[in-house]
């Protein structure tokens, strides 16, 4: 079957300015877009479609939603500070969190109290769990820091950003008062979904020792591979600070490469998903940050770090069976045995913790081991990418651990269940 998109372009040469004419059209006459995945605002700023939910309010996450998510970022927390490395948690605000005055008077704003944002701060400042509020700075400046038409905030933004978190991590800024000066434009990502062939151009801000050679690179810091590019998967960098940083981020990290590395004797930025924990333990960092969008905060909720779960023990509890079980599945990934599964629906209360005991017997003398771990929350989705239910868990077991002859209990505890643990899904190992 020959490709719709070649075949197109080579039957129709002239649908590229075909498209962008009625873009073109669309927006100047009707204010409106050409695909619904662009916001056309007041005064020429465009907004991600994707932000519509946050803004509106539509399909928050539930209070579960919000406490599997902080959960999850408090065991990474626990397990960051126990290496003795510095731990935070970065959310880059919606551009309509901070413009919403520029954006159609047809939508309304719901309130920022309840919002995933807003929510997911509040329950990790009561978790003990390091964040930065990005969204009172940004906002409380007199310049708009994000583009036009972009998603994400300009290297000024950036920088009000990186400086703050700076702060918060008790690291010094060695790119301080830096002096701005307009750079040469880009066609932002919003007006490329808008219209592909867009030649419309706004500036960005350089900034000396900062992003003002090639490759957005200054004369503070350098990338440290044969690939200077702040796009990429995984970016590595070196600067001009004593302490060495890993930080997991998504696209608003691109413009965060430039004015943090400066700080840092060396920097990896990674974009790649599920969040391997692992491997930024063994590059033994003293400062790690999870910086993500707010429209992207449930993705902490859905996809648990990739990082062994945390030992812990069940001898406080009363273990007991219990007629509604689950199903139970255990997958290999890399040096992870996986275990999966959802609690019953008899067992579903607000604050509910699985908990997975893995019992080895030795066929020779018949002994027995038994670890105990505590369980990730999940937040489950469907092919549509929409949670369906608040109620998951995962493990990640080291391989070693489950072997032949190894049985799995999955427990549920609860206030309301009292001293007990209920086993709500069991599962035998023949170490195949």
């Amino acid at each position: 079957m020959r490709d719709s998109g070649t075949y197109l372009e080579k039957t129709f040469p002239f649908r590229g300015k075909l498209i962008g004419t009625a873009a073109a059209l669309k927006r100047g006459l009707f204010s409106s877009s050409i695909t619904n995945q662009v916001v056309i605002g007041k005064n020429g700023y465009l907004f991600y479609g994707d932000t519509l939910d946050d803004y509106l309010g539509f399909n928050r996450l539930s209070s579960r939603g919000i406490d599997n998510a902080a959960t999850n970022l408090k065991i990474l927390s626990e397990q960051a500070e126990e290496r003795g490395i510095k731990f935070t948690v970065a959310l880059a605000p919606n551009k309509n969190t901070l413009y919403g005055n520029y954006m159609p008077n047809r939508y309304l704003a719901a309130d920022f109290e309840h919002s995933n944002l807003n929510r997911l701060q509040n329950r990790l400042a009561a978790l003990g769990v390091p964040y930065v509020d990005f969204t009172k700075k940004l906002k409380s400046s007199k310049e708009v820091l994000y583009q036009k038409a972009d998603t994400h905030w300009n290297f000024k933004g950036a920088y009000v950003a990186a400086d703050q978190l700076l702060e918060h991590l008790q690291v010094d800024n060695l790119a301080k008062n830096p002096d701005w000066k307009l750079g040469a434009g880009f066609v932002g990502d919003i007006e490329k979904l808008q219209n592909p062939t867009s030649t419309l151009t706004e500036p960005n801000w350089r900034a000396e020792g900062i992003n003002d050679l090639e490759q957005f690179q200054g004369n503070l810091w350098e990338y440290a591979d044969d690939n200077p590019d702040a796009t990429a998967d995984l970016v590595q960098t070196t600067g001009q600070g004593e302490k060495n940083l890993f930080m997991f981020r998504d696209s608003f990290g691109n413009s965060l490469v430039p004015v943090l590395s400066p700080s840092f004797a060396t920097a990896q930025y990674s974009k790649l998903i599920p969040y391997d924990i692992t491997y930024a333990f063994s590059q033994e960092p003293e400062v790690l940050v999870v910086e993500r969008a707010e429209r992207l905060i449930p993705f902490f909720a859905t996809e648990p770090p990739a990082l062994a779960s945390p030992a812990t023990n069940l001898n406080a509890y009363e273990l007991v069976d219990s007629t509604d079980k689950g199903k139970v599945k255990l997958e290999k990934n890399g040096i992870f045995k996986v275990i999966d599964g959802t609690i019953p629906a008899a067992h579903r209360q607000g604050d509910v913790e699985v908990f997975a005991r893995i019992t080895t017997t030795k066929n020779e003398s018949q002994d027995t081991q038994i670890r105990d771990y505590q369980g990730y929350r999940k937040s489950i989705t469907n092919s549509k990418q929409q949670i369906v239910n608040d109620y998951g868990y995962r493990f990640y077991i080291p391989e070693a651990d489950i072997t032949a002859n190894t049985r799995i209990e999955i427990y549920a505890a609860s206030k309301a269940f009292g001293v007990q643990a209920r086993i709500i899904g069991e599962i035998q190992e023949n170490g195949n």
